[in-house]
């Protein structure tokens, strides 16, 4: 770029800060030349802008690491792109929250990062963070304390190795780009690791498969695939203290049926405690068929023929309407254990009890099949 004199409008010669007009004679600093300065600005907003697009670099390699990501768990870039910018955001607030009063120049990176990529208001993301809060908590917050709804949709898909999570590729990906993020706006060393992040999501992890593999998880949602030993185990929790050596043993080896039946020959109501205990906890699956033979022939049909457990279960459905639409009215198996309780009713002249256990049967929309 070629400097004028600002006298006679002449070219000068520039020796290092300093400019002669050869023309009229004129000299002086650089700096008094209209013309330098402008250049000399041009020249620091774009070596700004250069600064600026460098301290942009590892913002952007983190969301694109996330992206990464979320292409393969949700199944594409389509998917992904939602989740990819409210993750980038939350973890953007989540550093800025981290500074408590973010210096300008985290506060210019904010602000040309949302400028280049404009899908959130920068200076409302930045109010968010600097109330004490995180944008799409609700959604994306990591912490023992709180786990958003995207990390827990995706805790079933962790596969396990042994009481450990294996993490895939695909959710490391997403973790080392939520803290390349959140790193580039928060204080000092506070950025956090992958491998912090990790923890959090194995304490969330155990505890969700905790519950999953409970016994009483895998009755309720009638899914004897992920615990097969489930009955006898929810029977032990349930009752800890009421079982003999041998009765624990049944327990370990799931043999459900020879428990219930080794329990009424010491027991009856004890034993007709156990089977209504899973009767309940089972009462929404009645109507699968599987289920309902499990829980009514398997379990309970070979001794129908002891009066003493009969008695006890007469005085059961008469006392409790629940218990009768169990065994009558919802129940998907239609059998022995109903026809042996009616002809019951029978021989002991229990004509009004029969009377609502066979409007219950005729109202069942199974026994058409039976």
């Amino acid at each position: 770029m070629s400097f004028r004199c600002p006298w006679c409008g002449s070219p000068v010669t520039v020796r290092g800060h300093r400019w002669e007009c050869g023309w009229c004679g004129d000299f002086g600093d650089l700096s008094s030349l209209p013309s330098a300065r402008r250049a000399a600005a041009d020249w620091k907003h774009k070596e700004r802008a250069e600064q600026i697009n460098q301290a942009l670099l590892p913002l952007e390699q983190g969301a694109f690491s996330i992206l990464e990501g979320m292409r393969v768990y949700c199944g594409g870039e389509e998917g992904a792109r939602e989740p990819l910018w409210k993750l980038t955001a939350y973890g953007i607030s989540r550093g800025l929250r981290s500074a408590v009063r973010p210096d300008p120049e985290r506060q210019e990176l904010l602000r040309a990062f949302f400028a280049k990529y404009p899908i959130l208001d920068a200076e409302k993301l930045l109010a968010t963070a600097q109330a004490g809060t995180e944008v799409f908590a609700p959604e994306f917050a990591l912490s023992k304390e709180q786990l958003g709804t995207f990390w827990q949709a995706l805790l079933p898909q962790i596969p396990a190795g042994g009481s450990d999570p294996v993490w895939p590729d695909w959710l490391c990906r997403i973790l080392e780009g939520l803290c390349a993020v959140e790193g580039c706006f928060c204080a000092g060393d506070g950025a956090p690791s992958p491998e912090v992040y990790e923890a959090v999501l194995a304490h969330h992890w155990k505890e969700y498969f905790h519950v999953y593999f409970s016994p009483e998880e895998t009755v309720r949602c009638w899914d004897l695939a992920r615990n097969e030993n489930a009955l006898c185990e929810l029977l032990l929790q349930r009752f800890p203290h009421v079982f003999s050596p041998r009765e624990q043993q049944l327990i370990q080896e799931g043999l459900t049926d020879e428990l219930l039946e080794t329990v009424r020959r010491r027991d009856p109501l004890l034993a007709l405690r156990l089977w209504r205990t899973l009767l309940d906890a089972a009462q929404a699956h009645l109507d699968n068929p599987e289920a309902a033979e499990v829980l009514l022939d398997e379990s309970v049909e070979p001794y129908m023929w002891d009066d003493n457990f009969l008695r006890a279960v007469l005085e059961q459905l008469e006392a409790d309407p629940n218990f009768a639409c169990q065994l009558f009215l919802w129940s998907a198996w239609i059998g022995p254990v109903q026809e042996v309780l009616l002809d019951t009713c029978i021989r002991w002249g229990e004509a009004r009890l029969w009377e609502q256990l066979e409007a219950l049967l005729r109202q069942n929309p199974h026994t058409q099949n039976a």
